[in-house]
């Protein structure tokens, strides 16, 4: 009997060390030029998360990527809000800028690139975690086009 209660009280614990390491995937999806991408942090080879930073100035980025086996990156998006706290329910504007890459492409939105903007919402913020909704006309560094892109993020981590 004692063998077995030890035996229960080893597995207990070890489902509890699990659920506490366990990781949620959060995820990125967006289109841009009619293709659809999603980015799912945790996923082989993906990671998505919001991180604050605070050089050289105070703001939060998003950073979602997938790459291939052998850390080639296909995809990623970085958008960077020039802000010092997240509001629900607010448009982010003038004061979001960003970048896509798409296989080799790369598609940007600054303030000293006319005609590009970036519209951010954030829908909830819940313990670490931030879901919202993204828009914007950015331009191929190729051909100097404009591109619309649409996306969502949903319960990305939080990195402060």
């Amino acid at each position: 009997m004692r063998k077995l209660l030890l035996f229960a009280f080893i597995l207990l614990a070890a489902c509890n060390k699990e659920s506490l390491t366990h990781k949620f995937n959060g995820s990125v999806n967006y289109t841009i030029e009619g293709e659809t991408i999603q980015i799912v942090d945790s996923a082989s080879g993906s990671e998505a998360k919001w991180t604050y930073l605070n050089n050289p100035s105070n703001g939060y980025a998003l950073e979602a990527y997938y790459a291939k086996p052998g850390g080639e990156v296909l995809y990623r998006i970085l958008f960077y809000i020039k802000t010092n706290t997240i509001e629900t329910g607010r448009n982010y504007s003038p004061e979001v800028t960003g970048t896509i890459l798409r296989n080799s492409t790369d598609y940007a939105s600054t303030q000293d690139i006319e005609g590009t903007s970036i519209t951010i919402q954030f829908n909830e913020q819940k313990d670490q975690t931030l879901t919202g909704k993204f828009t914007g006309t950015l331009k191929n560094l190729t051909t100097n086009e404009f591109v619309e892109v649409s996306g969502a993020f949903d319960h990305v981590r939080l990195i402060k």
